[in-house]
């Protein structure tokens, strides 16, 4: 019997590049999903457990995307088209 806790870091952030949906998959529950330009300005930000954020609406380019789960926080680069 497998007892081992879900890792934070078990997340699969998919696609990328993105054109429109980035869908997050992971056995944590999200509280947040926050995207950042290179710039460190926060673009974006979403509130609650949901695996998906569209940035269709961002120009092209490479953006931070910061997941924050209970107590910890986990940080990605994407590239949108």
């Amino acid at each position: 019997m497998n007892t081992a806790k879900p890792s934070f870091t078990d997340w699969n952030i998919y696609p990328n590049p993105v054109s429109n949906v980035l869908f997050i998959s992971g056995q944590l529950d999200i509280s947040s999903i926050e995207v950042y330009n290179l710039q460190g300005q926060l673009i974006e930000k979403q509130l609650g457990n949901q695996k998906t954020i569209n940035i269709g609406s961002l120009p092209a380019g490479v953006y931070s995307i910061l997941i924050h789960a209970l107590d910890h926080q986990s940080q990605f680069r994407i590239i949108k088209n």
